[in-house]
């Protein structure tokens, strides 16, 4: 089936339908699948994403509890 036939029986099905709840959702689906926006990042953040991925793979991080323990031993000792 080819779009400009597709297109055609959407336009005779919409023409049809009464049901303005119905409607509404067609429309709010419609709006989310041509809103669709890509977000694109410097290749230094791209860059950055990577080795941290890299450092947590490797186990080069430390765990959100453990860093605020060592922050605030570190701001105790200020």
């Amino acid at each position: 089936m080819e779009v400009v036939e597709i297109k055609s029986q959407l336009l005779r099905k919409i023409e049809m339908i009464q049901d303005e709840k119905l409607l509404l959702e067609a429309l709010q689906f419609l709006e989310l699948e041509t809103e669709i926006e890509y977000l694109v990042l410097p290749i230094e953040i791209v860059d950055k994403v990577e080795a941290a991925k890299i450092e947590k793979l490797s186990g080069q991080f430390v765990e959100h509890t453990e860093a605020n323990k060592l922050v605030n031993k570190w701001l105790s000792k200020q």
